[in-house]
């Protein structure tokens, strides 16, 4: 049952959280045995976060010959995860993209190798975090061209993270889609910041406030932000619509529970008003 699946994906992810919390941990990993015992679907958890990188691996790649590139990958998912999420997370201006730089390349060479190793569920697990550090560096470089790659590594994972089938990671994509396509916009590209609005909208169909109400809350501020650039240019209703997304994220972001996060989004909230 898709539904029990998804409640059962949340109770996982919030243990998860719990347990790098009390080993001060960069990054976690868990997982579960897939049905028939056809291989394992590991989650990479950063610290503090619910969204996950994730990595299915199938029976034949737990093979003796295929341990050294299984090894390799699983180091990969895990090193993108903790650096970029890490650095998302503690918000203190860590620059990562130059160790995320050599990750994302080999991330892509993995993704070019024409070998059948790779199925499309793990080539989209692998589109998602080359998408998180592509988008990272593009962020903390200005690098326009890093921005274009992580869009286009996001959009290719969402082949496969469908809606119905894997309803939190087609939303965590949808919100790292978001963020990169307004980075980009935030550069005077319009078309980008109302892609972003789309996907940050699309994300809030599944990042719902009783499901996951911090999430749903970081999104809210996320969308904030993308038109509160596109009333900065002269779109009121923009504004207007900024305003209340703020309001909104305020509902979870509380003081008492993140007074770091109410704060900024106070801050939003008056520059929109």
């Amino acid at each position: 049952d898709a539904a029990d699946q998804t409640e059962a994906e949340l109770r996982a992810r919030r243990r998860a959280v719990e347990i790098g919390a009390q080993y001060r941990a960069d990054v976690v990993v868990w997982g579960e045995v897939a049905k028939a015992g056809e291989g394992l679907r590991l989650h990479f958890q950063a610290a503090g976060q619910i969204v996950t990188r994730d990595l299915t691996v199938s029976k034949g790649f737990l093979d003796a010959a295929h341990k050294e590139p299984l090894n390799s990958l699983l180091g990969l998912v895990a090193a993108t995860a903790a650096l970029s999420e890490v650095a998302a997370l503690t918000n203190t201006g860590r620059f990562v993209a130059d160790r995320l730089r050599p990750l994302a390349d080999r991330l892509k060479r993995a993704l070019d190798d024409p070998s059948p190793v790779l199925d499309e569920r793990q080539r989209a697990d692998l589109q998602f975090s080359l998408g998180s550090a592509l988008g990272q560096i593009g962020e903390q470089r200005g690098d326009d061209a890093a921005l274009r790659e992580a869009i286009v590594a996001y959009r290719a994972a969402l082949e496969q993270y469908t809606r119905e089938r894997m309803p939190l990671q087609w939303a965590a994509t949808q919100g790292n889609l978001g963020n990169a396509l307004a980075t980009l916009g935030e550069r005077y590209d319009d078309a980008a910041l109302r892609e972003a609005v789309v996907a940050y909208r699309a994300a809030l169909e599944k990042y719902t406030r009783a499901r996951v109400p911090l999430d749903w809350a970081m999104t809210q501020n996320n969308l904030g932000t993308a038109l509160q650039a596109l009333g900065e240019r002269g779109d009121d209703a923009a504004l207007r619509e900024a305003a209340a997304a703020y309001h909104a994220a305020l509902e979870e972001w509380t003081r008492e529970r993140v007074p770091l996060q109410w704060a900024m989004t106070l801050s939003n909230l008056g520059s929109v008003l």
